[in-house]
């Protein structure tokens, strides 16, 4: 089962690939202005599918299909719009949200909250089994092992674009 409490995510500056993936799969996700995202795995020759229905999840299918295939970055308000975060706090005031929002939930009793979450996570579908999610880390597994994988790791540790870049 979920952990009782409600998992929350604040982003300061550069989230990119799984660290999108970390956002999406959390309760609350918080960013300040100057906070920069990206589904980038496409720009190194690998898939996002470990984290694709979550991702489809908190931000829709067509928002995340146009990051996800672009690899393109954006900043928080974007994030806000499309879903990936909750709110755009300002640096000075995050402190004082965080704890505004995690004094709310010591009002709701654990195992209600989560109940609500697995009832939730259930209801939509979003609740992965062993099997599949040793498929979506098999294709990740294999996505990273292709040639287009090591071309694009090898020229993202260089420093350099990948040899499909015209």
């Amino acid at each position: 089962m979920n952990s009782p409490r409600p998992t929350l995510a604040l982003v300061h500056g550069a989230c990119f690939g799984g660290g999108c993936g970390i956002v999406c799969c959390v309760d609350v996700a918080l960013a300040t202005p100057q906070a920069l995202f990206g589904l980038t795995e496409v720009r190194v020759g690998v898939a996002p599918t470990p984290i694709s229905t979550h991702m489809v999840h908190a931000m829709g299918l067509r928002h995340t299909r146009r990051y996800a295939l672009t690899g393109e970055r954006f900043g928080a308000e974007e994030a806000l719009r499309i879903g990936l975060v909750h709110e755009v706090v300002a640096p000075e005031a995050v402190e004082q949200r965080l704890a505004e929002i995690l004094e709310e939930t010591m009002h709701s009793a654990p195992g209600a909250m989560a109940v609500t979450k697995d009832s939730f996570l259930g209801a939509n579908g979003l609740k992965l089994d062993a099997r599949q999610m040793a498929m979506l880390a098999h294709e990740s597994w294999m996505a990273r092992a292709s040639a287009e994988g090591k071309e694009g790791l090898r020229a993202f540790r260089e420093k350099r674009r990948p040899a499909w870049y015209r």
